[in-house]
Formats: structure tokens, sequence, C-alpha cells
């Protein structure tokens, strides 16, 4: 799995997304199975550590995890959200308490270029410009973003409601 944030601009103003890439063994052509996780945030909310743990915390109500032998973690060095002491210490706990798992966590080296959250984003804001071309319509909150990418085939929609 990967993970990645983004911001999501609005016309008054913007929204993190946490994109969480979901990779198992599957039917498809190259033999994996995909899911997009985007969990946006409200405005005003932070890409920090609360809305990393606040997400994997969706993910582990929703049993994502049931059934994998093996989970490896790919994210950027994010210094606010991934690669801290309070997120290292988060992903032990986690690790401690589901030990039937074998858990690796990996870091993409500095200006690593592009991964698959940022394709999957790259997605999202392609289909949100579509929907306002053919409406017509601005889209200028976030609540009217959502309704445009509920509507995408390829991602599963979260709407993370972490403290601040």
């Amino acid at each position: 799995m990967t993970q990645d944030f983004t911001q999501i601009q609005y016309e008054a103003g913007f929204v993190q997304d946490l994109i969480i890439c979901i990779y198992t063994s599957g039917t498809g052509k190259d033999g994996l199975n995909r899911v997009y996780r985007h969990f946006v945030g409200k405005s005003g909310n932070k890409n920090d550590i609360s809305f990393v743990v606040g997400a994997w915390k969706i993910l582990l109500e929703e049993n994502t995890f049931q059934n994998m032998k093996t989970v490896n973690i790919w994210s950027d060095g994010g210094p606010k959200h991934f690669k801290i002491s309070f997120n290292m210490k988060f992903l032990a706990t986690f690790q401690h308490s589901n030990i039937e798992i074998n858990w690796s966590y990996h870091f993409f080296p500095t200006y690593h270029g592009c991964s698959v959250c940022d394709a999957a984003t790259s997605h999202a804001k392609k289909k949100m410009k579509n929907s306002m071309i053919n409406t017509g319509v601005a889209i200028r909150t976030s609540e009217q973003g959502d309704r445009s990418w509920k509507t995408q085939k390829s991602c599963c929609y979260s709407n993370c409601h972490h403290k601040k």
C-alpha cells in the first residue's frame, strides 16, 4: 500500500486529501486488485499526524487488513505526518496488536517523483474539472466537490473526521 497527501482546491479554499492505495493479490491483468481510498478532511484540517491516525483508524474499523499476511506500507518522508516518532509509535502499537500480519514500512527517497497516489489524485481532480465543464457550475465548496468524487468508479471515498 502507498499513502500520500494532496490538497484539493476550491473557490472558497482548500481541503486535505490523504490518498491510500491498497494492493492485494487478485484478478487484474497484472495479478493485482487495487483500491484507492481518499480521506478528505474538512476545511481547516491540517495534513498532520492526527489526520493520518484518523484515516488509519477508519481502515481498522473496516477490517481492511483482515486475511492479509503481509502489509508493506510506502510513503514519502512527510516530516509533519509520516516520518515522525509519533507515527512510528502508532504503527508499532498497531503492529503489536496484529502480530499475525508481517508489517514493513518504507519511505520513498527525496525527490522520488510521482507515486500511484499522485496518479489517483490527478484522476480525481480531472473528474471534478469535467463535472464543472459538463454542468457549467463551479465547485465552490468541499461539499460540492465531494459529490463529484463519489461518482468516480475507481475510488472509495471516505470523509475523515479526525480531531484538530
